[in-house]
């Protein structure tokens, strides 16, 4: 940090965009009065439970970072994060600034598959899509079975050999 940066209440600020980990302290709250964890950098999930009558006072920290979210194919979701979603996870400025839906990443996946010829070419471009965002993969396969499932379903194996050759 910067010193002598003072914000609106009097804390130290940082120039930065990344959020700085807080000093460990309990019951630390941040500047719009959420609590954080003992590092600051993930706030903390209030749990409601029923059985409590829904005032629960169980606070979990999040177990999963915002780079698990970008490393795990099961967990990412391409551009569709939405600024609420990037800045509580952290990963703010580590994706495109464009916001997509899920809709527009499969018809723009499709029209990309569609440009290749080979079906070896299209059956690499969806197992890397399978291998990046899982979600966005099964998405494109529920909505285009039918021209899919002969790409994705039927072994490769068999035009191999004369590719190689």
């Amino acid at each position: 940090m910067a010193p002598g940066l003072r914000g609106d209440f009097g804390e130290e600020c940082s120039t930065s965009s990344v959020a700085a980990p807080a000093p460990a302290t309990n019951g630390m709250k941040n500047q719009n009065g959420h609590q954080m964890d003992r590092l600051g950098a993930r706030p903390l999930i209030r749990k409601q439970s029923c059985a409590q009558g829904g005032d629960s006072s169980n606070v979990v920290p999040s177990k999963v970072s915002g780079m698990d979210y970008l490393r795990d194919p099961k967990l990412f979701k391409g551009m569709a994060f939405s600024i609420e979603e990037r800045q509580t996870l952290g990963i703010h400025g580590l994706l495109p600034p464009r916001i997509k839906t899920q809709e527009e990443m499969a018809e723009h996946s499709m029209r990309n598959l569609r440009r290749f010829d080979d079906p070896l070419n299209k059956y690499m471009y969806m197992a890397d899509l399978s291998e990046r965002n899982e979600k966005l993969f099964y998405k494109v396969l529920s909505e285009n079975t039918e021209e899919l499932m002969p790409i994705v379903y039927t072994p490769m194996w068999v035009g191999l050999p004369e590719v190689w050759t």
